[in-house]
C-alpha cells in the first residue's frame, strides 16, 4: 500500500513536471492528428485537382467534369474548379451551367477574362444585351484588342453600328495596324457606302 501510494506522488510529481514544461509530450501527440488531418486535406486536394487538370488537358470533358465536381465536393468555394467547368460546360453546348458557374466565380471574384467568357456563354445561349454588358465591363476592367473586336461584333450582331464603329476606334487605338481591325473598318465603311446601314 506504501508502495501504490509512493508510485502514485511519482507519477503525480512527474505529469505535474511536464505540464510545467513548454514542450507538452501529451497535449503534442493529441494535436498531432489534427494538424495531419489539414496536411492529409491538402494533399488530397493537391491530387484531386492534378487529375482534373490532367483531364481538362487532354480534352476528356467529361471524366474532367467529375473530377472537378470532386474537387468541388472537397472544397466548394474553389474557384478555379468553377471556372473550368464553366469552360467544360462551354465546350459541352451546356450554356446555362456554365453561365452558373460564373456567376458563382463573380459573386466574389470577377476578372475581366470571367466576364469575357461570360458574355461568349451569354451570346452562345443567345442572351445578345447581357452578352453586350458583360463584354463591355470585360474590356473596361482589363482593354484588349480580342475584347474590342468581339465588343463591335456583338454591336454588329445588335445592329448598334454606332457603337461597333466606337467599338472599332478603340480597337484601332489598341492596335493600329492591325488587319482584323482594318478589314471590319473596310467593311463596315463598305456597308454604309452601299446603304445597307445607316450612315
Amino acid at each position: 500500500m506504501i508502495l501504490t501510494a509512493v508510485i502514485f506522488i511519482i507519477v503525480g510529481i512527474v505529469t505535474w513536471r511536464l505540464m510545467q514544461s513548454s514542450f507538452n509530450p501529451v497535449a503534442h501527440f493529441l494535436n498531432s492528428g489534427s494538424n495531419n488531418d489539414e496536411t492529409m486535406q491538402e494533399s488530397e486536394l493537391t491530387k484531386l485537382l492534378d487529375t482534373a487538370n490532367s483531364l481538362y488537358q487532354s480534352r476528356n470533358w467529361l471524366s474532367a467534369e467529375k473530377a472537378y465536381l470532386r474537387v468541388l465536393k472537397f472544397d466548394h468555394s474553389h474557384l478555379f474548379a468553377y471556372r473550368r467547368l464553366a469552360l467544360i460546360y462551354t465546350y459541352l453546348h451546356n450554356y446555362a451551367d456554365a453561365a452558373e458557374c460564373l456567376e458563382l466565380v463573380m459573386k466574389s471574384d470577377a476578372t475581366a477574362a470571367d466576364l469575357q467568357n461570360y458574355s461568349t456563354i451569354l451570346h452562345h445561349a443567345k442572351r445578345l444585351p447581357e452578352a453586350i454588358e458583360a463584354m463591355q465591363r470585360s474590356f473596361t476592367l482589363e482593354p484588349t484588342l480580342a475584347r474590342a473586336t468581339s465588343l463591335a461584333r456583338l454591336y454588329g450582331q445588335a445592329g448598334d453600328t454606332a457603337k461597333q464603329y466606337e467599338s472599332l476606334r478603340a480597337a484601332v487605338e489598341i492596335a493600329p495596324d492591325d488587319p482584323t481591325v482594318i478589314d471590319m473598318i473596310t467593311h463596315l465603311q463598305k456597308r454604309k457606302a452601299s446603304g445597307e446601314i445607316e450612315k
